[in-house]
């Protein structure tokens, strides 16, 4: 059975967006473009446009074309009264705290790990700043029973972890452990969470289904030398999470997800 092509339009025009590369107020390819692209149909080509459209990142405009929508991201920072909050490497991820809400006797946890070379996309490239390294993929997804829950991709400088139980396809206690042990101990964490449509790559890996919004964590973690050794992005489904934030007048503020 050949595959559906247009969530690979879908998913090609999506990243350009998020990316930057086609930013808001700019004009997307005509149809007649993408069928030539693509080698593929006015319908396979409106059925993307219609996928972009619902989700909010394009509109069209009669007789002109179709444009990316203008919108605006608003970066949430949270930090303590005095100074950044600090980080502890053994502190839970999302993921983690999902897994473990999720986790029962008839539900035992469990994860697989994948290893490859890869060239990873612009939202991770412009994070992890050693192209002429090359870059180590793990990824790793995530088991309550035998029902797939979420995933998550750590990415590092394939020269730096050369060697080292990184390029293990087994699960790690500590992945902070082992760049201690290379040498490279963290030092700074930038957390970064995001709502987005999931990726069709996502929907069928996960069995989502089309409409699922994914909570995506990004970790880019920095020696004291204030160079990136590792990016971690998490992708969570979306409509299992709250996030709230606790402050108190004479305490740092912290970040905890509810369930």
């Amino acid at each position: 059975m050949t595959p559906k092509r247009y969530p690979q339009i879908a998913d090609d025009l999506r990243m350009r967006i998020l990316s930057g590369e086609l930013p808001a107020g700019s004009q997307l390819p005509t149809q007649a473009e993408l069928m030539k692209t693509y080698r593929t149909s006015l319908m396979t080509v409106r059925r993307a446009y219609d996928e972009l459209t619902r989700e909010g990142l394009i509109e069209s405009k009669d007789k002109i074309g179709v444009f990316v929508r203008t919108y605006h991201r608003y970066r949430l920072e949270i930090s303590g009264q005095s100074g950044p909050v600090g980080f502890s490497p053994t502190f839970p991820s999302l993921a983690s705290r999902l897994l473990t809400e999720l986790a029962g006797p008839d539900r035992p946890l469990n994860q697989t790990v994948e290893i490859r070379r890869v060239t990873p996309g612009r939202d991770i490239a412009h994070r992890l700043t050693h192209p002429d390294q090359g870059t180590l993929l793990r990824h790793t997804v995530f088991y309550a029973g035998d029902a797939r829950v979420s995933f998550a991709d750590g990415y590092f400088p394939a020269g730096l972890v050369a060697g080292s139980d990184l390029e293990k396809p087994e699960p790690l206690d500590s992945i902070f452990a082992v760049l201690d042990d290379l040498a490279v101990p963290p030092y700074r964490l930038v957390n970064e969470v995001l709502i987005r449509n999931a990726t069709a790559h996502e929907r069928a890996e996960m069995g989502w289904p089309s409409s699922m919004y994914v909570l995506a964590q990004i970790c880019t973690t920095y020696t004291a030398a204030d160079e990136p050794i590792y990016v971690w992005e998490s992708i969570l489904p979306g409509d299992r999470w709250i996030l709230a934030e606790e402050q108190y007048r004479d305490k740092m503020p912290a970040i905890r997800a509810v369930c």
